[in-house]
């Protein structure tokens, strides 16, 4: 069994102005977005994480290596875990710092959640293939496209889905995808001994 924590990328200048953007390269995490991010490193040192994945994606990439300090892992660059294509609504203003805008998506140039799940699935399918337990610094939409997969939501839901900053989700991979946590910022100690049992 393969247990995968997705961490979405802390706080960054992209969310402070609160615009939809998939740059590479721009938008590195605030201060904030640092000190949230340590402190989830800190969270997932009680944990025998085998593996650190990271979309290409600047924001990710320092989440990933702020982490990375902690766990003693380099960070592997997957570009399936990249952030949502937002097409034609590039550089707009989100609405309180969601995607959500007033606009019907699947009527857009942006990318679909199937289309996102699509790539986390790969990874996901593909990362699971050894036992062990892997974290991998992503965007909300990954995390928003592999539970709304999981619990079988529609895509209209997915802009009542919140995903914080710094936050943990994890799945477990064993014949199929199973939730364990969904956008935590602790691991209590039962959670822990939980997750360990379940290798």
């Amino acid at each position: 069994m393969a247990i995968i924590i997705f961490v979405r990328h802390g706080h960054s200048t992209k969310n402070e102005a609160g615009i939809l953007n998939d740059d590479i390269d721009g938008f590195p995490l605030t201060q904030k977005g640092i000190l949230e991010t340590k402190k989830t490193a800190d969270e997932l040192g009680k944990l025998h994480v085998s593996r650190l994945y990271t979309s290409p994606v600047l924001r990710c990439m320092q989440t990933a290596e702020i982490i990375g300090d902690v766990l003693d892992l380099k960070p592997r660059v997957d570009n399936r875990l990249t952030e949502r294509n937002p097409g034609e609504l590039r550089n707009k203003p989100t609405k309180d710092g969601d995607w959500f805008l007033d606009v019907d998506w699947k009527n857009t140039s942006a990318e679909s959640v199937e289309s996102v799940w699509k790539r986390a699935k790969g990874f996901i399918d593909e990362a699971s293939s050894v036992n062990g337990i892997y974290v991998a610094a992503v965007h909300d939409d990954i995390v928003k496209a592999t539970f709304m997969h999981i619990y079988k939501m529609d895509g209209i839901m997915e802009n009542g889905i919140k995903v914080r900053y710094s936050s943990m989700s994890a799945i477990s991979v064993k014949e199929g995808y199973t939730p364990i946590i969904m956008n935590v910022m602790t691991l209590p100690d039962f959670l822990v001994e939980k997750i360990g049992s379940m290798l």
